[in-house]
């Protein structure tokens, strides 16, 4: 389990479920969806001769709901409509498939898989089942936390994706000043903010509608907007917890991603972390 290594820059997981949201993005920019576009959920959908299960039986939902209740019905026929190379396309513009940049050694870059990536290193064809996946995380795909926490940050944010930097400024001893790192723009998600704002609405839906996934952060003492997930990585194991997201909802001042290694879901395991983390820093947020 490599204990030396730094995961937040360096692990590389499957982001289950806290990647619909570059799904949704991907469906809404490309005009294959609407805010109001609806589907079913039965619990699961048949994809060619698979059937793929959803975690439960989530009725008709929009998108809104299907962020915040996690439904995986709704991804995959969303991800289906986009198509593995948009699919593709859209994770490498949130930075999916390369390093943040930030000012620490042995940054991975995860992975962004491709029908084209597929042949070349397995020798096999891409199928629907595979974009099923895709569309909900799992898969191929591999992402380190910080590049999901950036995720977030591009939904608080507006679109733009900063670069990560561990430190302001260096100072001498004395106190003069050496360096100070100027916020500097990675990506610009040409995203219409309105579509955005729907993203994040389904983010706050997670903590604070019905059947929201993180309703255990509906009782923070800051305002919270976020997505969990529970990827799926080796038979016989849980799955990896993950919960992402910001705060305060309005006028943000920080995002955060959690991640814990084979523990369970996301809402029961990450998002009371985050919780505790929030309560901390409630004077903080206070200044």
């Amino acid at each position: 389990y490599y204990p030396l290594q730094n995961r937040a820059i360096s692990g590389c997981y499957p982001p289950g479920s806290t990647f619909k949201i570059v799904t949704a993005i991907a469906a809404l920019s490309e005009g294959l969806i609407t805010p109001k576009t609806t589907f079913t959920c039965r619990g699961g959908l048949q994809v060619g001769k698979r059937y793929f299960k959803c975690w439960r039986v989530h009725g008709t939902v929009d998108l809104i709901k299907a962020i915040g209740q996690s439904c995986d019905v709704y991804f995959y026929r969303v991800g289906l409509l986009v198509g593995p190379e948009r699919l593709s396309k859209y994770a490498h513009l949130f930075g999916f498939g390369r390093k943040t940049g930030i000012d620490l050694p042995g940054e991975s870059k995860g992975l962004v898989p491709s029908p084209s990536w597929k042949m070349k290193r397995y020798g096999i064809r891409w199928y629907d089942g595979d974009t099923a996946n895709f569309a909900i995380g799992q898969g191929y795909l591999l992402a380190t936390p910080l590049q999901m926490c950036l995720v977030a940050c591009a939904i608080a944010n507006n679109g733009i994706v900063y670069k990560p930097h561990l430190i302001s400024s260096i100072e001498s001893e004395t106190g003069r000043l050496i360096k100070r790192y100027e916020p500097e723009v990675l990506t610009r998600l040409q995203v219409n903010p309105s579509l955005l704002r729907k993203v994040a609405q389904g983010m706050e839906w997670a903590v604070y509608g019905a059947g929201g996934t993180a309703r255990v952060l509906a009782s923070s003492p800051v305002s919270v907007a976020g997505k969990t997930g529970s990827s799926q990585h080796r038979r016989g194991e849980k799955p990896h917890a993950w919960f992402i997201g910001y705060a305060p909802i309005d006028a943000s001042k920080v995002a955060f991603c959690v991640v814990v290694e084979s523990s369970g879901h996301g809402g029961e395991v990450a998002a009371p972390i985050i919780k505790q983390v929030l309560s901390e820093m409630r004077g903080w947020f206070e200044r």
